[in-house]
């Protein structure tokens, strides 16, 4: 892989940035939602091979999305 994968810290990074801008408190986001996804991406990620990764975990979680919905409209 070209790069070590940390979910959290773009994240934090787009948060910091809109508080500063807009000036809204910190507490009011909350980021968790976002890193739990980001951490199923990783573990979809890290058991993909290293020079089709891009291309495999989209399709991996794709796939368990679909599999996901197919279970919660049954």
């Amino acid at each position: 892989m070209a790069f070590k994968m940390r979910p959290k810290h773009h994240y934090v990074w787009h948060v910091a940035r809109d508080v500063l801008v807009s000036r809204i408190n910190p507490r009011m986001f909350h980021v968790w939602s976002d890193e739990k996804f980001l951490g199923c991406l990783k573990k979809i990620a890290c058991r993909c091979h290293g020079s089709t990764v891009q291309k495999r975990a989209i399709e991996r979680y794709l796939i368990a999305l679909s599999s996901h919905l197919a279970k919660m409209a049954s």
